[in-house]
């Protein structure tokens, strides 16, 4: 019991989200508090006899919804079949509405003779280490593009220097500036004039609440967002 006790406190205290859950049935058996936030429920004891379907984001009506959960039930097919280690990457909305991108460990619990007693989950989050356009495309596949630029401009907190939102080639336009990228350099890579790319910039001020445009800038470089695909 001591044993147990120890095991508990120590998944418990873990910096990432864990979980267990029973291979036959397919319901969590623990989950720590901070795998418990992450599906959107709010407490570690609510998740437990839950299975994947019962989470939010399996009974949305989105399409991703329903693809990550039958990406969550595929791994734990994987693991049960083969009794070994599956990994893979997953990207979904927080109940905030802020995405998260993470890899998914999944691991198998034997007992004795090798029998599959049960399913452990780790998740290591990697949305700190995308890219800005990387993230966009995520939020844009999700959420679709109008409503794609208001969410990463709230992921990035840099909603509140604007007053009008940018469109999608004014907001691809900043996010290759913050990358040190001179207009004739981002002209080049987009396909379209220098005169374009200028025209994106003086619309791009014109939506801002002062002169801020340097301040974005600054506050978005981030030697660490270097993940371009998952």
């Amino acid at each position: 019991m001591k044993s147990e006790s120890l095991l508990y406190d120590f998944n418990m205290n873990l910096p990432n989200p864990v979980n267990f859950k029973d291979p036959k049935s397919g319901k969590y058996l623990f989950a720590n508090a901070l795998s418990a936030t992450l599906v959107g429920v709010k407490t570690p004891e609510q998740m437990v006899g839950l299975t994947v379907r019962d989470l939010n984001f399996s009974r949305s009506q989105s399409q991703w919804g329903k693809a990550l959960a039958e990406k969550i039930a595929k791994m734990d097919w994987l693991v049960q079949q083969h009794k070994c280690r599956t990994d893979d990457t997953a990207a979904f909305l927080k109940p905030d509405g802020i995405l998260i991108v993470e890899t998914v460990t999944k691991l198998p619990i034997l007992g004795t003779r090798g029998k599959l007693t049960g399913i452990a989950t780790l998740n290591q989050e990697l949305t700190h280490r995308l890219s800005h356009h990387l993230l966009y495309g995520l939020y844009k596949n999700i959420c679709g593009r109008k409503i794609a630029v208001q969410k990463i401009l709230r992921h990035l907190e840099i909603e509140s220097y604007f007053f009008a939102p940018p469109t999608e080639a004014e907001l691809l336009t900043l996010f290759e500036r913050v990358t040190g990228k001179t207009d004739k350099e981002i002209a080049k890579l987009h396909g379209v004039s220098v005169r374009t790319t200028e025209t994106h910039f003086i619309n791009l001020r014109s939506k801002l609440k002062g002169d801020v445009l340097s301040d974005i800038v600054y506050l978005l470089k981030n030697p660490n967002h270097v993940i371009d695909t998952i």
